[in-house]
């Protein structure tokens, strides 16, 4: 069930991947210390789904979401904007932020596949312990996530969709309501479909249908062949930057490339409500309308690294 052949994370530890298969049938293999919180309670890794169409496309389901929340913020601004002051070719940061973000998601989605915790739960074992760990991922959380910048991007669209101008400073006071309705519509809308994760990848998968739809009809409609070629090899090549560097720029490309921050953890929900690994045996969170009563365990379930566990995990 994992994403890669090795052993999981945490369980190997020097332990399960030197020890023979009779010793890893008389003793339980788990990682020598829990941190700060809890240990995890122990159970049987289930086996993974059979592959099919219908099953990818529910692995694909939590990236999807990442994918359609990242979509429509900096990125929209600062990839052009880049590309209009240093050509093309400053993509290749973006591939390689992209292509680190990859191998981070990766370890962290692992994390969760072993213990059924987001990865959350795994730094908040770490010192000095879950009440620093809370309050500083609640802080970065407020400023990345929290903070209504996305809403008022939103708000200022639609309000000049309706308009048929940008909304200037006259309109601030409409424009922090069309905000604050959409903020409440989220809200509103998350409430219903059984889990909050399923109801995420509904719109997740929607939304991209939707825009990846409109952008290639107009790229086809409007863009040269060979600004096609260009900028697809500007993820792969890099000529150097023109003096001035403008760093702010070049930060905000990277940054903003891919998911970024809170976004690449936050991953790690989406798998344990979807009940990938060990997440289908802690819960999920349901929808405050009409979920079902799907009880969530406050501490993870691991699996003791033995010869069934290993073959399933490497499936």
């Amino acid at each position: 069930m994992g994403p890669g052949p090795g052993p999981p994370g945490l369980a190997a530890a020097g332990h399960a991947v030197s020890r023979p298969a009779s010793d890893l049938e008389e003793a339980s293999v788990l990682p020598p210390t829990a941190g700060e919180l809890p240990s995890w309670e122990v159970d049987e890794l289930p086996a993974p789904p059979p592959f099919g169409l219908r099953n990818l496309l529910k692995v694909i389901g939590p990236g999807a979401v990442m994918a359609a929340t990242s979509i429509g913020g900096g990125e929209w601004l600062v990839g052009p904007a880049a590309a209009v002051k240093y050509s093309t070719s400053i993509f290749l940061i973006a591939t390689a932020s992209i292509a680190l973000q990859i191998v981070f998601n990766l370890e962290a989605v692992r994390y969760t596949l072993y213990t059924g915790e987001p990865i959350y739960g795994g730094i908040m074992r770490l010192k000095p312990g879950p009440r620093f760990w809370a309050g500083f991922y609640s802080l970065l959380g407020f400023f990345q996530l929290g903070w209504p910048a996305l809403a008022g991007s939103a708000a200022a669209t639609l309000l000049g969709a309706w308009m048929g101008r940008m909304p200037g400073a006259p309109d601030q006071g409409v424009q922090a309501w069309v905000a604050t309705v959409l903020m409440l519509a989220c809200v509103f809308i998350l409430s219903f479909g059984g889990t909050v994760e399923r109801m995420l990848e509904y719109f997740a998968w929607t939304m991209l249908g939707v825009v990846f739809l409109f952008l290639i009809a107009v790229n086809v409609a409007f863009v040269p062949f060979s600004h096609w070629l260009q900028t697809f090899r500007g993820f792969f090549t890099f000529s150097g930057l023109p003096h001035p560097i403008d760093w702010g720029l070049i930060g905000a490309l990277a940054a903003t490339a891919g998911s970024g921050g809170i976004g690449n953890l936050t991953v790690t929900n989406w798998v344990r409500d979807k009940g990938f690994g060990m997440g289908s045996k802690v819960g999920a969170i349901p929808s405050a309308i009409g979920g079902h009563q799907i009880p969530l365990s406050h501490v993870g379930k691991a699996f003791e690294a033995r010869d069934e566990n290993l073959a399933r995990w490497r499936e």
